[in-house]
């Protein structure tokens, strides 16, 4: 059972909404389209000025998620910037940004996403981000893999459960 944050009522099932702004509270649907007209009201960010400036929202919006993911890559490989190597697969350590990820340790990454946002969202690296600069990255649940070492992570992982040959 679900509380609106903004009226108190209990939501049903088909009108319930997460909270953009507070993790793990909702909203009624038309709660949310309240608060949403009500700052585009107070802002005067309405759909005009968003497709006049939707190419730098874009921008900077993608500026934004690669400094976070640079800033949780350096705090989580300890300054190196680098793949953490688990399977020996590198022999100078592996820099390139764009095929570090960042790795659930224990490989909890859907009970995690599940906690975090009500629902096992996928995409949410940018949420995931923000949620390790609040936390201080802890070093004991994440860790910095390259693709590769991530897939051999997944394929050894399934070969432990038997569900790959």
């Amino acid at each position: 059972m679900q509380v609106c944050i903004d009226c108190g009522k209990v939501i049903e099932e088909g009108d319930i909404y997460p909270s953009r702004l507070e993790a793990q509270t909702y909203l009624h649907k038309a709660c949310d389209k309240k608060r949403s007209t009500n700052w585009q009201r107070k802002t005067g960010w309405g759909k005009k000025n968003y497709v006049r400036n939707s190419k730098k929202l874009t921008e900077n919006s993608r500026r934004y998620q690669q400094r976070l993911k640079i800033e949780a890559v350096r705090q989580l490989s300890n300054g190196t910037m680098a793949c953490a190597n688990p399977y020996n697969q590198h022999k100078e350590p592996y820099t390139d940004m764009r095929a570090l990820t960042i790795d659930h340790i224990n490989n909890d990454g859907a009970a995690f996403r599940k906690r975090l946002f009500g629902s096992n969202q996928r995409g949410a690296s940018t949420y995931i981000c923000r949620w390790l600069k609040k936390n201080g990255y802890p070093k004991d649940q994440f860790q910095v893999l390259c693709w590769n070492c991530q897939w051999i992570k997944r394929i050894e992982s399934l070969k432990g459960d038997g569900k790959f040959n």
